[in-house]
């Protein structure tokens, strides 16, 4: 029988670092029926060049993506089923450095559809996954990551301006679709995930043909890597445009950081 392969490659800030969590954490219950491939595997490897990619955009980028994935593949069993998960395989994360958007996201998918099918063969069922978001809750989820991990020095407006907006992802979602065939594109809405026992690893937990007894064992994972609230904003924004340096920036961001947050229950953030 074909091997399945799931490919989670985004997007950012919609649970990406939750479903990792779940899946390292389970893999007593996944790693006798599926490889897995996370980002201690792929962080400092193909979703780096992928990254790169998507800020220079230079031919020789992609294909050092490519030439890292297919070394990264080597050691992996084509006969075995596959999970592989890293957000920045899609790109870099809007907002960063200049980063607009994921147009770049199609021609990454694009090869790496093209490399897996070498790898595991005409046959494999290949079946890529990205959960979306609503894209007020994910501009604002964007901005605020980028304040406490960089810089960053625009209000949300100017963010907002600087940056494709999000509700084009149908668009770049149906690219996707059409440069991956024949393998198939599957979507949720992180908002939908809250209803499932599993949130956002639902999604590809439900692409693998696991018997129901080890899907009952699988443990939830609660939200991880969750950003900071919206009130602290302007104090992030001022040490941001402040002249510390980058040593005592940090200090300052980090203790602001450790007030507890007052949040409206219903509110959803997630990595």
């Amino acid at each position: 029988m074909a091997a399945r392969v799931i490919v989670h490659a985004g997007f950012h800030k919609t649970g990406s670092t939750t479903i990792q969590r779940f899946l390292r954490n389970n893999r007593k219950e996944l790693s006798p029926r599926v490889q897995l491939l996370l980002p201690f595997r792929l962080g400092k490897g193909a979703a780096r060049l992928a990254m790169r990619h998507s800020r220079f955009r230079t031919p020789q980028l992609l294909d050092e993506f490519a030439a890292e994935m297919c070394e990264t593949l080597a050691p992996i069993d084509p006969a075995r089923d596959l999970v592989l998960s890293h957000e920045n395989l899609a790109g870099r994360m809007p907002g960063r450095d200049g980063q607009k958007g994921y147009d770049c996201a199609p021609e990454l998918m694009a090869r790496l559809a093209v490399i897996l099918r070498a790898h595991f063969g005409p046959d494999a069922d290949i079946r890529f996954c990205f959960l979306t978001r609503a894209p007020d809750s994910w501009l604002k989820s964007l901005w605020l990551h980028n304040l406490r991990v960089s810089r960053l020095q625009q209000d949300l407006h100017e963010f907002r301006a600087e940056i494709t907006p999000l509700d084009t992802t149908p668009e770049t979602l149906a690219l996707i679709e059409q440069v991956i065939a024949p393998a198939s594109l599957h979507t949720v809405a992180l908002e939908q995930c809250v209803a499932t026992r599993l949130g956002p690893a639902q999604l590809l937990i439900d692409q693998l043909d696991l018997p129901q007894e080890v899907r009952t064992k699988l443990a939830p994972e609660p939200a991880h890597n969750i950003g900071p609230a919206l009130e602290l904003a302007p104090e992030l924004l001022a040490l941001n445009r402040s002249a510390l340096d980058d040593e005592t920036l940090t200090a300052r961001k980090a203790a602001l950081l450790e007030r507890p947050a007052i949040e409206s229950p219903t509110h959803v953030r997630h990595a």
